[in-house]
């Protein structure tokens, strides 16, 4: 079975917000106020939330990656999230 997934910038992308904010929430419940801030800094720089999506334009993971504070040369990628029906396949 072939399957095509995209990688893509989320704040390229805005219409899947609510989405990762479903994902994550599923996953590691928190408020959506706090969520939507922090999807919103997203940016061409750090840091950068990414999405995957397969061919129907349905989300299937998200990752957050930021630049660590204490060394420019060093990044953390964090909110690693997978949809669980998509896990493992």
């Amino acid at each position: 079975m072939s399957s095509n997934v995209r990688l893509l910038t989320l704040h390229e992308h805005q219409h899947f917000q609510n989405a990762v904010i479903d994902l994550l929430n599923d996953e590691w419940p928190q408020s959506k106020t706090i969520r939507m801030r922090r999807l919103e800094r997203s940016c061409n720089e750090f840091p950068l939330s990414y999405i995957l999506v397969n061919n129907d334009d349905q989300l299937i993971g998200y990752c957050y990656i930021d630049r660590l504070l204490d060394d420019e040369q060093s990044v953390i990628i964090e909110s690693v999230c997978v949809q669980r029906m998509s896990r493992g396949t």
